[in-house]
């Protein structure tokens, strides 16, 4: 196999999917899969492919967090917190 032409993200995904497949490892084999992947990735990428796109991150932000926010007809999140830390969770009613 030639990898001369290869990106560092297809370098990468190649050394993360051919360790997932010989599993060397008792345990901790996806993290330690991952960070091998991620150096093998930083090391032979070009630099411009650095970058992160931080509005892409707030507005992953902005969408969890709504789902968290209280709708009509569901408890809030402090009243839930209140309602589970006093009650058996058997006759949890909000």
């Amino acid at each position: 196999m030639h990898t001369d032409d290869w990106t560092g993200r297809q370098l990468g995904i190649v050394v993360h999917a051919d360790l997932v497949r010989i599993h060397p490892f008792t345990d901790g084999n996806g993290r330690t899969t991952r960070l091998l992947a991620d150096l093998v990735y930083a090391t032979v990428q070009n630099p411009t492919e650095l970058q992160y796109d931080w509005e892409l991150d707030k507005l992953r932000l902005r969408r969890t967090t709504s789902r968290l926010r209280p709708r009509p007809g569901h408890c809030g999140a402090r009243r839930l917190h209140r309602c589970a830390a006093h009650r058996d969770i058997g006759r949890l009613s909000c």
